[in-house]
Protein backbone atom coordinates (compact mmCIF):
# COMPACT_ATOMS: atom_id res chain seq x y z
CA UNK A 1 0.00 0.00 0.00
CA UNK A 2 2.80 2.43 0.84
CA UNK A 3 4.42 1.71 -2.54
CA UNK A 4 1.10 2.51 -4.28
CA UNK A 5 0.84 5.78 -2.34
CA UNK A 6 4.39 6.73 -3.37
CA UNK A 7 3.70 5.91 -7.03
CA UNK A 8 0.44 7.89 -6.94
CA UNK A 9 2.23 10.90 -5.40
CA UNK A 10 4.90 10.82 -8.13
CA UNK A 11 2.31 10.41 -10.91
CA UNK A 12 0.19 13.27 -9.57
CA UNK A 13 3.26 15.51 -9.31
CA UNK A 14 4.26 14.67 -12.90
CA UNK A 15 0.75 15.43 -14.22
CA UNK A 16 0.53 18.72 -12.28
CA UNK A 17 3.85 19.77 -13.84
CA UNK A 18 2.67 18.66 -17.30
CA UNK A 19 -0.54 20.69 -16.98
CA UNK A 20 1.50 23.73 -15.86
CA UNK A 21 3.97 23.45 -18.80
CA UNK A 22 6.69 22.91 -16.13
CA UNK A 23 9.33 20.78 -17.87
CA UNK A 24 11.71 20.74 -14.90
CA UNK A 25 8.86 19.61 -12.66
CA UNK A 26 8.08 16.81 -15.12
CA UNK A 27 11.72 15.70 -15.04
CA UNK A 28 12.26 15.68 -11.28
CA UNK A 29 11.04 12.09 -10.72
CA UNK A 30 12.32 10.61 -13.99
CA UNK A 31 15.20 8.15 -14.09
CA UNK A 32 18.16 9.40 -16.15
CA UNK A 33 17.57 6.48 -18.58
CA UNK A 34 13.81 7.12 -18.95
CA UNK A 35 12.21 5.49 -21.98
CA UNK A 36 9.15 7.36 -23.25
CA UNK A 37 6.77 6.26 -25.98
CA UNK A 38 3.67 7.92 -27.38
CA UNK A 39 1.25 5.58 -29.10
CA UNK A 40 -1.69 6.98 -31.07
CA UNK A 41 -4.14 4.82 -32.98
CA UNK A 42 -1.99 1.75 -32.31
CA UNK A 43 1.11 3.32 -33.88
CA UNK A 44 4.22 4.46 -31.99
CA UNK A 45 4.74 8.05 -33.15
CA UNK A 46 7.42 9.15 -30.68
CA UNK A 47 10.11 7.37 -28.68
CA UNK A 48 12.74 9.04 -26.52
CA UNK A 49 15.63 7.40 -24.71
CA UNK A 50 17.20 9.16 -21.74
CA UNK A 51 16.31 12.31 -19.87
CA UNK A 52 17.89 14.70 -22.41
CA UNK A 53 15.76 13.40 -25.30
CA UNK A 54 12.69 13.48 -23.04
CA UNK A 55 13.42 17.10 -22.03
CA UNK A 56 13.80 18.12 -25.68
CA UNK A 57 10.52 16.48 -26.69
CA UNK A 58 8.70 17.98 -23.69
CA UNK A 59 9.99 21.46 -24.51
CA UNK A 60 8.96 21.11 -28.15
CA UNK A 61 5.47 19.83 -27.22
CA UNK A 62 4.81 22.92 -25.08
CA UNK A 63 4.68 25.08 -28.21
CA UNK A 64 1.76 23.08 -29.63
CA UNK A 65 -0.77 24.11 -26.96
CA UNK A 66 -2.11 27.31 -25.39
CA UNK A 67 -3.61 25.24 -22.58
CA UNK A 68 -3.58 21.56 -21.73
CA UNK A 69 -5.00 19.52 -18.90
CA UNK A 70 -4.73 15.85 -18.07
CA UNK A 71 -7.17 14.59 -15.43
CA UNK A 72 -6.69 11.11 -13.98
CA UNK A 73 -9.98 9.21 -13.83
CA UNK A 74 -8.61 5.86 -12.58
CA UNK A 75 -5.42 4.37 -11.14
CA UNK A 76 -4.44 0.70 -11.41
CA UNK A 77 -1.32 -0.52 -9.59
CA UNK A 78 0.62 -3.74 -10.08
CA UNK A 79 4.03 -4.39 -8.51
CA UNK A 80 6.37 -1.59 -9.68
CA UNK A 81 3.98 -0.24 -12.32
CA UNK A 82 0.87 1.88 -12.55
CA UNK A 83 -1.63 2.48 -15.30
CA UNK A 84 -3.82 5.58 -15.23
CA UNK A 85 -6.83 6.46 -17.34
CA UNK A 86 -6.74 10.08 -18.46
CA UNK A 87 -9.22 12.64 -19.75
CA UNK A 88 -7.33 15.16 -21.88
CA UNK A 89 -8.37 18.65 -22.99
CA UNK A 90 -6.06 21.02 -24.84
CA UNK A 91 -6.36 24.24 -26.82
CA UNK A 92 -4.06 24.24 -29.83
CA UNK A 93 -1.57 27.06 -30.32
CA UNK A 94 -0.68 25.94 -33.87
CA UNK A 95 -2.43 24.41 -36.86
CA UNK A 96 -2.08 20.64 -37.22
CA UNK A 97 -1.45 19.69 -40.88
CA UNK A 98 -4.69 18.29 -42.36
CA UNK A 99 -6.27 18.58 -38.92
CA UNK A 100 -7.48 20.97 -36.26
CA UNK A 101 -6.44 24.61 -36.34
CA UNK A 102 -4.88 26.95 -33.77
CA UNK A 103 -7.52 27.87 -31.19
CA UNK A 104 -9.40 24.57 -31.61
CA UNK A 105 -9.96 22.45 -28.52
CA UNK A 106 -8.95 18.79 -28.54
CA UNK A 107 -10.65 16.39 -26.14
CA UNK A 108 -9.78 12.72 -25.81
CA UNK A 109 -9.43 9.83 -23.44
CA UNK A 110 -6.17 7.97 -23.05
CA UNK A 111 -4.01 5.92 -20.79
CA UNK A 112 -0.54 6.40 -19.36
CA UNK A 113 1.57 3.51 -18.13
CA UNK A 114 4.33 4.23 -15.61
CA UNK A 115 7.09 1.78 -14.63
CA UNK A 116 9.08 2.61 -11.50
CA UNK A 117 12.58 1.79 -10.30
CA UNK A 118 13.82 3.13 -6.94
CA UNK A 119 10.94 5.67 -6.74
CA UNK A 120 11.73 7.07 -10.18
CA UNK A 121 9.82 6.68 -13.43
CA UNK A 122 11.99 4.52 -15.70
CA UNK A 123 9.43 3.99 -18.47
CA UNK A 124 6.41 6.06 -19.49
CA UNK A 125 4.01 5.14 -22.26
CA UNK A 126 1.15 7.43 -23.34
CA UNK A 127 -1.60 5.71 -25.32
CA UNK A 128 -4.47 7.44 -27.12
Amino acid sequence: MQQEDEMKTIIDSYIRAYNAFDTEGMLKDLHKDIVFQNISGGQVNLTTNGIDEFRSAAEQAKSFFKTRCQTVTNYDFEDNAASVEIDYVGELAVDIPDGPKAGDTIQMKGKSEFVFQNNQIVKLTDIS
